[in-house]
């Protein structure tokens, strides 16, 4: 297991047209993928307490900052520092200046990186490859999130283990100064000592290793080295502790992460990063694909360049793979530690290609850096555009936009200068995705019921979700936290039946509504004022249609259709409808909820053409198939239809070979829960009434193999009942449907 060639600092610049091209494309590819408006809602939090932390001189709990002031059930101060970056940016350039902060740590990231690689490797090509998959894997993290610390810090820990190899490097002291402000910038800190525990282990791995082939302890590991890097690892688990809250701060991590398991069934409803990477998608992501992509190809490299291959990227492959399959969150760190591993055993697995090959061929032309440069320049110029255009995206379904400022295609910004303007001061019931939003434009004027932190108090969390379910009557909480008005964005599935309540409540008037938000305000003296502006025409804002892109204008349609339909205005919605259709006829969720439209009119031939246009628009959309379905199991009567669209969409919809077992095995219950148990089932069901007894059997038992649930019990003793006169199985089945009918 030698040492890998290590490329001196000096011979780092880039030589000749191929290393500059490489080097050019991945700067375009890190600028493109880091010039995105500011769209996340977590932000406008991180703002506001940061704003609150200077003002105040202390670092502020969520309920500090919230009406509804039920207590944290973690300590929360690992984030002061990076809150107080961001506001001052804000303060100062607002947020074009938060753009530009977020770019600057992307390219120290993908720099920090690319040196790493570039230690190991003959030229800029392969690391230029590296960070390219690296920023497909990891671009769905790369938001004004305290990640934008973790990942320029996760790569310096990393250039400076590479670069010190076996050697007891005093810039390893570094760290401990970097852990420290890690510590107090995000809570993904341990992977500090995470990293250096794994190369620490690397010497002590590899002095095993050959101590047992050769039964001696290897002299090109000494002990000293070994002492070096457990006080360096030491160290900075010592600068852990230097935070607000000591030994409780150090082990807050640990604790969220315990809070979130003990409510993953609550949470993975709601959250998208709680969930796991293979986790059902209506819309294959490049982030996905390009995972794939690092799954198969690192373990490759590392087995095919074994001869220099060290222990440590074989526990970084298998520590960071681990993870980001259980949480998407993770596949920003994984893309950083994939970044330079990629790059260093492709480059080896190529150069021991490449020695066979010329040993047999010795006059066989260097071409290979040519077309690799020529390749990525090609690819990156493509997804530069892609990327400028907001092509990418709206294939990723992203709310993001390419430029400098603020989206208000995440931010209820509208609806906020609304309540600015009308000066609707106070406490307001908004949802996680508002609440946000409103603490950076508004507070303490305006203070929200819940932020995007609600996951940090499940007794909040918990009400928040019986609230939108109805199990809590809204007066109640209307009174108990004397709401003033409600600022919901609509476009969040569970907000339905909340609005839908608003709406047939004399209490609450819809004052203002747009593409995104709307506002209702209690009938009351002090909301009079706007009351009145209300009673004087339609409070709902049309779009204005002069995007850009035919999305673009097809969007704001298509949530207007969804908002009328929630207001009870059936006619208004299919207009919107069918506006959206109208706009880009490719736009699949808006065929798929003009279909649903049309089905709920009973005009079941426009529907049926509206959920086929769906599905041929994206056939992994899985709702139209389940929509269509539906329609010809309960509308039609015509099971055999149904049939055929449900085989469809188990075949459509769900991954295949061995990632379809790995998602099994990291996947959440509720996503299990929503697609294949549901497919299953339904496909159970069409063939039962068709009398094809033996496949709806088959079809039940799988859908029971993936997850115990209610409707397959059912089903399946009704079919040995009536069917298949199999009276000990039809009770058996009973007895577990009655144990888990829902109540």
């Amino acid at each position: 297991m030698p040492e890998p060639t290590q490329i001196p600092w000096r011979d780092f610049r880039p030589r000749g047209a191929v290393d500059w091209i490489a080097v050019s494309a991945t700067l375009l590819l890190v600028f493109c993928f880091g010039a995105f408006d500011v769209h996340t809602y977590d932000t406008g939090l991180y703002v506001a307490k940061g704003r609150y932390t200077i003002e105040h001189r202390e670092i502020p709990t969520p309920e500090q900052m919230l009406c509804s002031g039920k207590p944290t059930e973690t300590s929360h101060t690992e984030k002061w520092l990076f809150q107080i970056v961001v506001y001052a940016l804000d303060a100062v350039g607002g947020p074009t200046a938060l753009v530009l902060f977020g770019m600057a740590a992307l390219f120290t990231t993908f720099g920090l990186l690319a040196l790493a690689a570039r230690h190991f490797t003959a030229g800029w090509v392969l690391p230029a490859w590296a960070v390219l998959l690296g920023c497909l894997v990891g671009y769905e993290r790369f938001t004004m999130r305290p990640e934008l610390i973790t990942f320029p810090l996760a790569a310096a820990f990393l250039l400076l283990f590479e670069r010190a190899g076996d050697r007891r490097s005093r810039s390893l002291w570094l760290l401990p100064l970097l852990q420290v402000v890690w510590t107090n910038s995000h809570p993904l800190f341990p992977m500090g000592p995470l990293l250096c525990a794994i190369y620490g282990a690397d010497p002590i791995l590899r002095g095993i290793w050959r101590w047992w082939r050769d039964e001696e302890w290897p002299e090109s590991i000494p002990g000293r080295l070994i002492r070096h890097r457990v006080l360096v690892g030491l160290a900075v688990v010592a600068a852990c502790l230097v935070n607000p809250k000591f030994h409780l701060g150090a082990l807050y991590p640990f604790k969220f992460y315990a809070h979130i398991q003990n409510h993953a069934d609550v949470f993975t409803r709601h959250v998208t990063e709680f969930k796991g990477t293979f986790d059902y998608e209506a819309f294959p992501t490049w982030a996905v694909a390009a995972f794939k992509i690092a799954l198969v190809l690192l373990p490759i490299a590392l087995v095919a360049n074994a001869r220099r291959t060290r222990p440590a990227h074989w526990l970084l492959f298998l520590a960071f793979a681990w993870l980001a399959c259980a949480l998407r969150r993770n596949l920003g760190v994984f893309a950083v530690v994939a970044v330079p591993l990629l790059a260093i055993h492709v480059h080896g697995a190529l150069a021991r290609l490449g020695e066979r090959l010329r040993a047999r061929a010795p006059d066989l032309p260097r071409a290979a850096p040519v077309a690799g440069a020529f390749l990525l320049a090609v690819t990156a110029i493509y997804f530069a555009v892609d990327l400028a255009t907001g092509r990418f995206y709206f294939a990723e379904r992203e709310p993001r936009r390419f430029g400098f400022g603020l989206t208000e295609v995440s931010y209820p910004v509208g609806a906020v200068n609304y309540i600015e303007r009308e000066n609707l001061h106070g406490n307001a019931f908004v949802n996680w995705d508002a609440g946000s939003y409103l603490l950076w434009a508004a507070y303490p004027k305006s203070k929200p019921y819940i932020s995007s932190e609600g996951d940090y108090s499940f007794a909040l969390y918990e009400e928040y979700s019986r609230v939108l379910s109805g199990e809590i009557p809204w007066p109640t909480i209307a009174g108990r936290y004397n709401i003033r008005y409600v600022l919901i964005r609509y476009t969040v599935g569970d907000t339905e039946d909340l609005i839908r309540r608003l709406a047939q409540d004399p209490e609450w008037v819809l004052s203002y509504a747009d593409s995104l938000a709307c506002v209702f305000l209690k009938q009351s003296a002090e909301n009079s004022a706007a009351l009145t502006k209300v009673a004087a025409g339609d409070p709902i804002q049309k779009p204005a249609e002069d995007a850009a892109t035919a999305y673009e204008r097809a969007h704001p349609w298509f949530r207007l259709g969804i908002l009328y339909d929630l207001l009870g205005r059936p006619d208004d919605a299919l207009r919107a409808a069918r506006r959206a259709v109208e706009l880009y006829p490719g736009y699949s969720e808006a065929q798929n909820t003009l279909g649903a439209i049309f089905a709920t009119r009973k005009e079941f031939r426009e529907a049926e053409a509206a959920f086929r246009a769906s599905i041929e628009a994206n056939p992994h959309y899985f709702t139209p198939y389940m929509n269509l379905g539906k329609m010809y199991f309960l509308e039609l009567e015509d099971p055999a239809k149904a049939e055929d669209v449900f085989r469809v969409a188990l075949a459509a919809t769900l991954d295949r070979g061995w990632f379809r077992a790995l998602g099994a095995f990291f996947r959440t219950p509720t996503a299990l829960l929503n697609r294949e148990i549901v497919l299953g089932n339904a496909l159970g069901k069409s063939l039962y009434l068709q009398k094809k007894y033996d496949e709806a059997e088959d079809a039940l038992k799988r859908s029971l193999a993936v997850a115990d649930n209610y409707e397959a019990h059912s089903t399946l003793f009704v079919l040995y009942r009536d069917a298949l006169k199999d009276p000990d199985r039809a009770q058996r089945h009973y007895e577990l449907s009655k144990q888990m009918e829902p109540k």
